[in-house]
């Protein structure tokens, strides 16, 4: 499956990537949308920016139900247990659900210079 929308994102996400590390400060990019295309568009931006987040020794995270192939989801059921890692770049899917706590603990371990991916239903639909 490709999709034109990607080459448009990386991009992006790559530019607000170096800004937080410039500032050592952490962005956000929602990908608001279809839940199949949503998170092969996060997918494939995870994996274009995984080299350059893996150099700095924090990890990606996944959080939800479904992760593209050769990614691993944590549940957010048990997100909490992520508190005292650290992560460069979170992908939060909360198309199954949107739990608040999950959500501020997976928060917590997002490293200054790092990236959320948060993945909704349309927005207009989302309640």
């Amino acid at each position: 499956m490709q999709d034109p929308a990607l080459d448009q994102l990386i991009p992006v996400a790559n530019t607000l990537l170096s800004a937080a590390a410039d500032r050592f400060e952490r962005r956000v990019l929602v990908l608001s949308g279809d839940a199949e295309r949503m998170r092969f568009l996060a997918g494939g931006i995870a994996s274009r920016l995984q080299s350059c987040v893996s150099t700095t020794g924090a990890s990606l995270l996944w959080v939800g139900a479904i992760a593209p192939t050769g990614m691993t989801a944590v549940p957010a059921s048990k997100a909490v247990k992520m508190l005292g890692r650290e992560h460069r770049l979170i992908v939060y899917d909360a198309h199954a659900g949107f739990h608040p706590d999950a959500f501020c603990a997976v928060l917590g371990t997002l490293t200054g210079g790092g990236l959320l991916l948060l993945l909704t239903p349309p927005l207009s639909q989302w309640q």
